[in-house]
């Protein structure tokens, strides 16, 4: 994504096989971790983007 900074990259998902693998080899309720995992996932994508400084037009 271009910023006035140049560009940035986000994740646009999470890999959902990988993290559901990972917790059943780790022994977590897969069951509970599906059913949360949407929510997870939405706050870790769509996360408050740090506000970029105002660039410095001489002004002040």
């Amino acid at each position: 994504m271009p910023t006035p900074g140049g560009i940035e990259t986000r994740p646009i998902g999470l890999d959902n096989t990988a993290v559901l693998l990972t917790a059943q080899a780790r022994g977590v309720d897969t069951a509970l971790l599906t059913e949360i995992l949407p929510r997870i996932e939405a706050a870790i994508i769509n996360q408050a983007q740090p506000a970029h400084e105002e660039e410095d037009d001489g002004n002040t």
